[in-house]
């Protein structure tokens, strides 16, 4: 699973942030939001939640493939301070409608290098 996450998100950024949806089990929410709305609202995405509550806490997936949900935040991502991990990018799976696994794409900055 990590390198289909891992696929996902680096295709999404070598794309851009694109737009491709697939269908999902349940009719997604029209909610259109902004990348640094969607970041604040990662940490809220649990295991067995909704596809609609999803959408809600972060827009449309950038892409879905493979029936995961990848979410491309690297245009918006703060560049980290030392010793700090930032997530840049999310993948979701589902089952029966939920969360089943979620997925992360981080950056970690360890300091100047020697």
């Amino acid at each position: 699973m990590t390198q289909l996450i891992r696929t996902i998100l680096l295709t999404t950024l070598a794309l851009g942030n694109i737009s491709v949806y697939g269908a999902a089990s349940q009719p997604m929410a029209a909610t259109d939001m902004t990348c640094q709305q969607a970041l604040a609202n990662v940490g809220q995405v649990k295991v067995g939640i909704t596809e609609n509550r999803v959408v809600e806490l972060l827009g449309k997936p950038t892409e879905i493939k493979d029936g995961v949900w990848g979410y491309n935040s690297w245009s918006c991502a703060p560049r980290p301070r030392v010793g700090q991990q930032l997530i840049f990018g999310i993948a979701l799976m589902f089952k029966d409608g939920v969360v089943s696994k979620i997925g992360y794409d981080t950056i970690c900055a360890t300091g100047p290098g020697r």
